[in-house]
């Protein structure tokens, strides 16, 4: 059988699919030859044919295609595919001719089988060590990921999103557990949380969920999702019935709604290793989004567990995100979680060997219409904006906080009336 013609079948969508397979797109489960390695693979067997070595073939098929393939993996493929390669046959009987047929032969052979087995796995170590050392280094100022990509690695190619300077690009940077994005309309929320977990869906094991207190209102970030996530990830299909996506990879995404206190039930036992949360002040409690935190886990080291949340000041949960995200540090800077109730820190407790630590940190990054340059730039979302009641102004304009409905002080400006501390002289 030719590569072309062949398929694969897998008993699950969590199943990885084999090298230079895609699924097919009427059944996830099926993987057919993708077109674009077709060509590559079976001029990498007429290389093979020719007597260059597997290690060399591997690696310029490698480079052509873009993700690696071990020289082991093209010689299994090739096996697979070519069973009767002159080139195997001849393999097949010079190893006949080497294979130890004495006692001793073969005992030495086991030795020498177990020593290459040892560098195999030293040399693997050794690279997992040089990871972890990379990873520990300090990091950039943004503290999390660096956007600065050099033009020349994104030429000739179709760049799916590109956050904006500023905000934006601070938000998908961020490394601490807890994230919230927002303040003014328009500053480019909505495709900052969808654009965050993207870089996660080449792992078969991520698993992650993204809320809105409706499923109606979940419409229009699932209409954003479907121009972007098929572009980044050729293959990933998206599931109307269960309102997922699934990615070649295996990693999903889940859109789904938390209306009522009670409906944290349809997580229980679920795990995922990121939660996004669009428009947080919608729920009236913290209930959900803390009894969500408890859903927060995974087994791959290779997976951060992150929540991040967007929304505008104002709506029933005002309060709480304010307390919560908003209160204890300036805007922009990282902070340890607090007890929103008594506002201290939360740190793991007297017993525990790291009693006294952080359980983790927050941070809230604000944004105005400003710094999305596609909204700003002709005036007119600004000047809807402009045209609203005092209070939606300075919510969705001005992205202030002080400002709550039925507030004793509606006045109440931040910049205005509050000062950095100082000690009060006692004649005052």
């Amino acid at each position: 059988m030719k590569f072309k013609d062949a398929t694969f079948s897998r008993k699950n969508d969590m199943q990885k699919m084999p090298y230079g397979f895609i699924a097919d797109a009427d059944n996830p489960l099926m993987g057919v030859p993708d077109p674009k390695i077709v060509d590559l693979i079976e001029t990498a067997f007429d290389y093979l044919e020719s007597g260059f070595s597997t290690r060399k073939v591997a690696a310029w098929i490698s480079e052509k295609y873009g993700k690696k393939v071990s020289h082991q993996g093209i010689q299994d493929i090739f096996k697979r595919y070519r069973p009767d390669a002159p080139i195997l046959k001849k393999q097949k009987k010079q190893a006949r001719k080497i294979k130890p047929k004495t006692g001793p032969e073969k005992a030495l052979a086991k030795q020498k089988r177990k020593r290459a087995d040892l560098k195999r796995l030293m040399s693997m170590q050794e690279k997992k060590l040089a990871a972890w050392e990379d990873r520990s280094k300090p990091k950039s100022a943004s503290d999390g990921l660096d956007f600065n990509v050099a033009e020349e690695k994104i030429k000739d190619k179709e760049v799916v999103f590109s956050p904006n300077p500023g905000p934006q690009t601070n938000f998908l940077a961020a490394s601490d557990r807890e994230v919230l994005f927002g303040g003014a309309a328009g500053g480019g929320k909505s495709y900052a949380l969808l654009a965050d977990p993207m870089r996660y869906f080449g792992n078969k094991n991520f698993a992650g969920i993204l809320l809105r207190r409706t499923n109606d209102e979940l419409r229009e970030l699932v209409w954003k999702s479907q121009e972007m996530y098929p572009k980044a990830y050729p293959g990933a299909k998206w599931g109307e019935k269960k309102s997922q996506w699934v990615f070649p990879s295996g990693a999903k995404m889940w859109f789904t709604f938390l209306e009522r206190d009670q409906d944290v039930l349809r997580y229980q036992g679920q795990a995922f290793s990121w939660i996004g949360w669009d428009e947080l002040t919608q729920h009236s409690t913290p209930f959900g989004y803390n009894y969500m935190r408890s859903r927060l886990r995974t087994t791959d080291k290779e997976l951060p567990i992150f929540i991040r949340a967007t929304t505008n000041p104002g709506g029933p949960g005002h309060g709480w995100v304010r307390d919560m995200f908003i209160k204890p540090a300036p805007a922009g800077e990282k902070f340890i979680a607090t007890d929103i109730e008594t506002g201290k820190p939360m740190l793991y407790p007297e017993g525990h060997d790291r009693a006294g630590e952080p359980l983790f940190n927050r941070r809230f990054i604000p944004s105005k219409l400003k710094d999305n340059p596609y909204l700003a730039e002709d005036g007119q979302y600004e000047a809807n904006l402009l045209g609203l009641p005092e209070n939606q102004r300075r919510q969705l304009l001005d992205g202030d906080w002080s400002v709550a409905d039925g507030a004793a002080f509606s006045e109440w400006r931040n910049d205005k009336h509050v000062c950095k501390p100082f000690d009060i002289p006692d004649d005052w």
